[in-house]
């Protein structure tokens, strides 16, 4: 089932990136037929939770169909409203190959010695890394980081804040990551409209986590001790990790400014899209660059097991595109459209904040946040709620970057809860709770604020 898994994920990103750049239009039932294949497959060897919680959204979806007499044809074709965020999904990770092969992470490595005097210094650098590195490699980041300091043995729960604030930093702000492509979709605007605004709002976000790390005095002590023992970086060349570091940070550049033309340029159907094209060629073209000729084929090859890994959220998504249909069809959705609306009824600041806890609270309970929010994007447009299209998007991010912040369902805390090794509830709930609380307070000012000027 792997190899049906795989194979079927290999035609579905060619077929929808080939039909992206040439404007072929093909029939899109192929793309659907792809795309049920993987999770059908994809069911058989995924996380049990995850397949516990994939089943439910096609039995609800099922359900919905028989009880409300559906069309189930118009239901199934649900699957392709989701299949952009799955190719997004699948293909972003390939940019961490290059970042792997090309020695970077010694240069890295350098800069956290440099800054390691101060324990303020050293959350600001580990977290400016992280949002870098997480840009535009998405939950690699985590991983490629930790690599570098797993050996240090540094307090877990500065592990947890530090990559936290800079992780969240990227979700709040980076075209690749889907809560912002999708948050720019339902808001039906260009990324280079929300660039700024989604930027300034990331550097906001990482500006409180530091402020929130500050006052913890237990872990600053703990974390001076560790670093008084941090014995990394010692045998690197600063001359050659400053270039390594400039090369970087062009890469990263050249990357957001190529999505940022691109847009103007071409015309594709969804942003993410572009995203997952300039993901491979740049990828490949980097990957060529700084890998030997005889592991570059091996290297692209590699990426074969980051998609099998993926399975658990590749099938979610597409699942829930299923089910968004589903409601969609069903007076359910004008149930929804209801009870969101009276959020109109209170002053907008508290209907921001209402909004944004609705959906981080299903998170919480379970239900992924891209359920919440496209059941929110496909019936509550901007105008209907009296918000700005820049606030509408600046909503959404916040809602997926909090909702990844705070449930115990989604890969980031998962990972999390790896690297540190304790529970994704303590992760969650216990180091990250009062970053959470003050991000949601940072959000909704925010978006008030933003309401004065778009």
């Amino acid at each position: 089932m792997k190899k049906i898994f795989l194979y079927s994920t290999l035609f579905l990103i060619s077929v929808s990136l080939i039909n992206e750049i040439l404007n072929l239009n093909l029939n899109p039932w192929i793309k659907i037929t792809f795309a049920l294949a993987m999770i059908l497959s994809g069911l058989t060897f995924t996380k049990p939770f995850t397949r516990t919680l994939s089943i439910i959204v096609l039995g609800v979806s099922a359900f919905l169909g028989i009880f409300y007499k559906l069309d189930f044809i118009q239901i199934i074709k649900g699957v392709e409203s989701n299949i952009p965020i799955g190719v997004l999904f699948l293909t972003v990770p390939f940019i961490s190959i290059p970042i792997r092969r090309g020695g970077y992470l010694d240069a890295i490595n350098l800069y956290f010695k440099k800054f390691s005097d101060s324990p303020n210094k050293f959350f600001s650098i580990v977290t400016f890394i992280i949002f870098s590195v997480g840009s535009v490699t998405n939950l690699a980041s985590v991983r490629i980081v930790n690599d570098v300091l797993s050996d240090s043995k540094l307090p877990g729960k500065f592990l947890v804040k530090s990559y936290g604030a800079g992780f969240s930093g990227c979700m709040a702000w980076s075209p690749y990551f889907a809560g912002v492509t999708l948050s720019i979709t339902y808001a039906g605007i260009s990324f280079s409209d929300f660039f700024p605004f989604g930027l300034l709002f990331s550097s906001l976000v990482m500006g409180m986590g530091l402020l929130t790390f500050s006052f913890d005095s237990k872990t600053k002590v703990e974390l001076i001790e560790r670093l008084k023992n941090l014995e990394i970086a010692e045998n690197i060349d600063e001359k050659k990790a400053n270039k390594k570091i400039k090369i970087l940070a062009a890469n990263f550049i050249t990357l957001l400014l190529i999505v940022i033309i691109g847009e103007k340029i071409f015309e594709f159907s969804n942003i993410m899209y572009l995203v997952s094209i300039v993901s491979i060629i740049y990828g490949l073209i980097w990957l060529y660059l700084v890998s030997p000729p005889t592991v570059f084929i091996g290297d692209v090859l590699s990426h074969r097991f980051k998609i099998i890994q993926t399975v658990s959220e590749v099938v979610f998504f597409l699942a829930v595109g299923i089910l968004a249909k589903a409601i969609a069809l069903t007076p359910v959705k004008e149930v929804i459209k209801e009870v969101l609306l009276r959020t109109k009824d209170f002053h907008p600041f508290l209907m921001i904040e209402l909004l944004i806890l609705a959906i981080v609270v299903f998170a919480i309970l379970g239900v992924h946040q891209i359920v919440s929010m496209t059941i929110i994007g496909t019936t509550l447009p901007p105008e209907m709620l009296g918000i700005s299209p820049v606030g509408y998007s600046i909503m959404f991010a916040a809602s997926w970057m909090l909702s990844a912040l705070s449930s115990l369902f989604v890969p980031f805390n998962m990972v999390l809860s790896e690297v540190v090794k304790k529970s994704t509830f303590v992760v969650a709930f216990k180091y990250n709770i009062i970053f959470n609380i003050t991000i949601l307070l940072l959000s909704g000012a925010y978006i008030l604020l933003l309401l004065q000027f778009t």
